[in-house]
């Protein structure tokens, strides 16, 4: 009986299957057709428009001939109305023009007399002016002259005096930055490890970036003179950064070892 059962059910979702793909296939076969009809419809309507389109084109192109033909004849009469205003004013400017001329020169005339006597009355004022000016440029440059050469003795006496306490201060710092170098040394010499590999006494430079206080900046100190043995190079800087803070003195002094250059030599 349960095979009877299932073969019963076998049978109908075969039909219902069946008919599934019946109802499918009826409905593409609409799409199919209505796609067809659209696109009759499609061609039809394209087929229009290019008639019409074409019938404006040719309406459109018989209106600019049109306008061509009213617009050359306007341009032709305005150049005539134009050339005649033209003559008109050519005639007008020359008669203005000559009586401009005449006029100008009546005024050329009248200016140029006012100008010689003008001239002459400033040639008068000027001599007195330049007669009375030399008199009292005279008295000037002598008031000048004695003061110039007051000012230039104290000018020399204070350039010689700071020049003098430019040298004295230049001779304190040297000469306490040069007490402060052998400290340095024997400090850094004191945390240096002679690399194994390295049996005889060598010489590097380095360059050492310092803060107030004499602490080392991170990542400053490089090579400027290498000894030509990358191993001491870097024992040299490995013991620069060890003895930080260096000793170094406060105050102005400390400016010679803000950033300085160090020759270490076992």
């Amino acid at each position: 009986r349960r095979a009877e059962q299932a073969q019963r059910a076998a049978e109908e979702a075969a039909r219902r299957q069946a008919e599934q793909l019946a109802r499918q296939q009826a409905e593409e076969q609409r799409a199919a057709e209505e796609a067809r009809r659209q696109a009759e419809a499609e061609r039809l309507r394209a087929e229009e428009e290019a008639k019409r389109m074409a019938s404006e084109r040719e309406r459109i192109r018989r209106e600019m001939e049109r306008r061509a033909a009213e617009e050359a004849a306007q341009r032709k009469a305005a150049a005539e109305a134009r050339q005649r205003q033209i003559a008109e004013e050519a005639a007008r400017l020359a008669e203005e023009e000559e009586r401009r001329l005449a006029e100008e020169a009546a005024q050329r005339k009248a200016a140029a007399e006012a100008r010689q006597r003008q001239i002459a009355e400033e040639a008068a004022r000027l001599a007195e002016e330049e007669e009375r000016r030399l008199a009292e440029e005279e008295a000037q440059q002598r008031a000048q002259q004695a003061a110039e050469s007051q000012r230039s003795a104290a000018e020399a006496q204070r350039a010689l005096e700071e020049e003098l306490q430019s040298a004295l201060e230049s001779e304190r710092l040297s000469q306490e930055v040069n007490r402060y170098v052998p400290a340095i040394r024997d400090r850094v010499r004191s945390f240096w490890v002679r690399p194994s590999t390295v049996d005889k006494d060598l010489s590097t430079t380095v360059s050492v970036r310092l803060i107030p206080g004499g602490d080392v900046v991170p990542g400053s100190v490089h090579v400027v003179s290498s000894s030509g043995n990358v191993a001491y190079d870097q024992s040299v800087i490995a013991a620069v950064y060890s003895a930080s803070p260096l000793q170094v003195p406060s105050g102005p002094a400390f400016e010679s070892f803000r950033e300085f250059n160090f020759t270490f030599s076992p």
